[in-house]
């Protein structure tokens, strides 16, 4: 059965759960909100398939990548509604219009974020934009592998342990058909903090659309944006710029990421995926309002569905891409207050009331100063 010395390694990529012949591991939330594996013993065959496919016990050695581009979604409508240069959308739309199934992470009914799939262009826009929230894989990389065995297209994007738990999983004859794309991860929030402060933000209503990265202030300048209806039936929506945002302070400190993101083995392209998405920092004067991406081709496969795609390419120096993505190559260690802010946090109820001023207490820097010393740090810069 699976067995990982120590908790604070799961990346909670569910692999296990999703091989397991006898569906004796099932994955269940800790008091920080987090979902880790829980074995049914007396039904564990012992077969080991669980510990065949772990990316923690079977780890893949990073790799350098091929190139590296800038990418600009012509769109620029698409570009507005999407966290960066709207390439993600050009790729999905690639795949659906063949056939495939495009699967990503999406937000539930009531907020919470999830993995799905879809097969319409329509759908797409689910699976778009950041999701700020460790996202439930559930069934997901059952259907994917179900459609590869139907003969289709699969792309599959996630963060890179994600993805890497479900390229364990994909039989060899089927990775000719398999996208997989992952993202320049800072980590993971716990999914109990963010679903706290949507209640706050909401104050018990029902979310109808959450837009994490909202641009209405420009692509570096974004917000977070929620439409809700009231209990009293009112639609209504919330929108707070990021630096006044106590759930973007408390991210970007890493007070509330999941252990195993402060040494997580996925880092350095070492998931596997055929290309990594991201923000290309240090173009915001060329592109201030929609924003562009940064492509990092790690395989053949992906340097193939980036050359089919139409969009505005340019090459960009790795070592630029990374003098602003430091997340890359390197894990971000966890904030002194983290064990803190978790005991205190166990008291708040579903209402959320509290949440924010319980980050701020935490954490009482201004976002600006939270990003030049989260560099700072990565870098060794006095």
């Amino acid at each position: 059965m699976i067995i990982i010395d120590k908790k604070s390694e799961c990346s909670g990529c569910e692999a296990c759960a999703s091989v397991c012949p006898v569906r004796c591991i099932t994955f269940e939330a800790d008091g920080e909100g987090f979902l880790y594996p829980l074995v049914d013993e007396s039904r564990c065959i012992g077969c080991g398939a669980c510990n065949d496919v772990c990316p923690v016990e079977n780890p893949r050695h990073p790799i350098a990548p091929r190139a590296t581009f800038g990418v600009v979604n012509p769109n620029r409508a698409v570009r507005r509604l999407s966290s960066s240069g709207g390439f993600f959308y050009l790729l999905a739309v690639g795949i659906v219009e063949r056939g495939g199934v495009v699967f990503g992470a999406a937000f539930d009914e009531q907020g919470a974020v999830v993995h799905r799939g879809v097969e319409s262009i329509d759908e797409l826009d689910a699976l778009r934009g950041s999701k700020y929230s460790q996202s439930h894989i559930g069934s997901a990389y059952a259907e994917a592998l179900q459609a590869l065995a139907d003969g289709r297209e699969v792309l599959f994007s996630g963060t890179p342990c994600q993805v890497s738990g479900f390229l364990h999983l994909v039989p060899q004859e089927y990775r000719d058909r398999v996208l997989a794309v992952d993202i320049v991860c800072h980590g993971v929030p716990s999914p109990a903090v963010w679903r706290a402060r949507l209640s706050e933000i909401t104050g018990g209503g029902k979310p109808l659309k959450i837009n994490f990265r909202d641009k209405r202030g420009g692509w570096a300048k974004y917000g977070l944006a929620v439409e809700y209806r009231r209990t009293d039936g009112v639609a209504t929506e919330s929108y707070t710029p990021k630096d006044k945002e106590p759930f973007y302070r408390g991210f970007v400190e890493d007070l509330y990421c999941r252990p195993s993101c402060a040494e997580c083995p996925s880092k350095g392209f070492s998931s596997g995926a055929d290309l990594t998405l991201g923000d290309l920092w240090g173009y915001e004067e060329r592109y201030p309002e929609d924003g562009v991406g940064v492509v990092f081709v790690g395989s053949e496969r992906g340097a193939k569905a980036l050359e089919s795609v139409e969009a505005e390419k340019f090459r960009v120096e790795y070592s630029e891409a990374v003098a602003h993505n430091p997340s890359i190559e390197k894990s971000n260690p966890a904030h002194p207050n983290r064990e803190k802010f978790f005991s205190a946090f166990l008291s708040i109820g579903d209402e959320g009331k509290g949440c924010a001023a319980l980050i701020d207490k935490n954490v009482q820097k201004p976002f600006t100063e939270l990003v030049i010393g989260f560099v700072k740090r990565k870098f060794g810069k006095k």
